[in-house]
């Protein structure tokens, strides 16, 4: 059996490499291993070894800041050395660096994924790290057999870096639910949740003041480091909340299946990484029933506008919005919700991903 090694920086959420991960694990066609670091420097954060979805080695990491990289670069060429994968598919750029030079130094066969999560512009306030992003971006781009942008935006801009067009593959974020079984729900226009990071680029803070007078409750699921100012609002205008932390992915999905409230996404028109990104929420949310309420930032946002999923903003304008949360039709969004979900499951969007040569994973499975 073939070996597929996943290389990836993580978070303390799950991302689109985990998810790809259980989904190959799933299809039972490949050997699925997983090679993660700690992408921000949580305390306890460590390298982790998957085997099949079973962790086999944690090795602890010590933070010594932007040099934590280099020793994680030499960790990932270790294991390439030692494992000699057959495909490498890399979450991001500096990931997939590390592919490329053991293919290079070892003469090796390998095929390499580029699968790329998101873009940004000015990734870092430092110009010297912004030109070794762009620097290592131009060198991952030329050197991978595949690439992944998960948006069209993305895609050109990539493009202008010197992405051959005919190596260049949109695969949107997508969602998977474990029983796809979509019941009607009674939508109540003034209960609200939030899932994800709370920062000031995900803008949360600035909607909740704009429609605070129509909140009746507020959940939020997640965590950052603009909850506390966001928790102050919702105290000062005595708007009730809850808010859970450091949940897992399955235990926000059995949430969303019963929720019956609007989705937040409401990303800052200032942060310009926003610009290029495929929101997992927004798609978690539809498909499991609730329709969304999102700035017009990202790319999905027309598809969600004209398909009638959600509720578009361009402006936070309170009596617009509260306008438009009067006239949305929420009778049957089940059914909304059950097409969607035929174009964004993995089932679908994963058709695109080839593993071997002129071969895409659907005819492999």
């Amino acid at each position: 059996m073939k070996k597929i090694l996943l290389l990836s920086h993580s978070t303390l959420l799950s991302g689109p490499i985990d998810y790809l991960e259980s989904y190959l694990i799933s299809k039972k066609a490949y050997s699925i291993n997983k090679l993660t670091h700690p992408l921000d420097n949580y305390s306890n954060r460590s390298s982790e070894y998957y085997a099949d979805g079973l962790k086999f080695a944690d090795i602890k990491r010590v933070n010594f800041g932007p040099l934590s990289l280099l020793n994680d670069f030499r960790r990932s060429v270790f294991f390439l050395k030692s494992m000699k994968p057959d495909i490498i598919i890399a979450a991001n750029n500096f990931d997939c660096l590390s592919a490329i030079l053991y293919k290079r130094f070892s003469y090796s066969k390998i095929k390499i994924i580029y699968f790329a999560s998101d873009f940004s512009e000015d990734r870092f306030a430092n110009k010297i790290l912004n030109r070794i992003y762009y620097f290592v971006e131009k060198k991952v781009l030329n050197g991978s057999n595949q690439v992944i942008s998960n948006t069209y935006r993305a895609e050109k801009r990539r493009i202008t870096l010197g992405l051959n067009p005919k190596l260049s593959t949109v695969i949107p974020n997508g969602v998977q639910l474990k029983s796809a079984k979509f019941y009607a729900k009674k939508i109540n226009k003034n209960l609200f949740i939030y899932v994800g990071s709370v920062t000031k680029e995900h803008g949360l803070y600035e909607l909740l003041e704009t429609i605070k007078t129509i909140i009746n409750e507020l959940i939020i699921i997640g965590g950052g480091d603009d909850m506390k100012r966001v928790r102050s609002l919702c105290e000062e205008n005595k708007l009730k909340i809850k808010i859970y932390e450091n949940k897992s992915h399955d235990f926000v999905m059995k949430y969303l299946t019963t929720y019956t409230g609007f989705g937040l996404a409401p990303y800052n028109v200032h942060s310009r990484w926003t610009y290029y990104c495929s929101p997992l929420k927004v798609n978690e949310y539809i498909a499991s029933g609730i329709p969304v309420l999102m700035s017009d930032v990202p790319e999905i946002a027309q598809y969600i506008e004209s398909n009638k999923l959600g509720i578009v903003y361009n402006t936070l304008n309170k009596n617009d919005l509260i306008n438009k949360l009067d006239n949305f039709e929420t009778d049957h969004f089940n059914r909304k919700a059950a097409k969607f979900y035929t174009l964004f499951s993995y089932d679908q969007i994963y058709k695109k991903l080839k593993l071997n040569e002129n071969k895409s994973l659907e005819l492999l499975s």
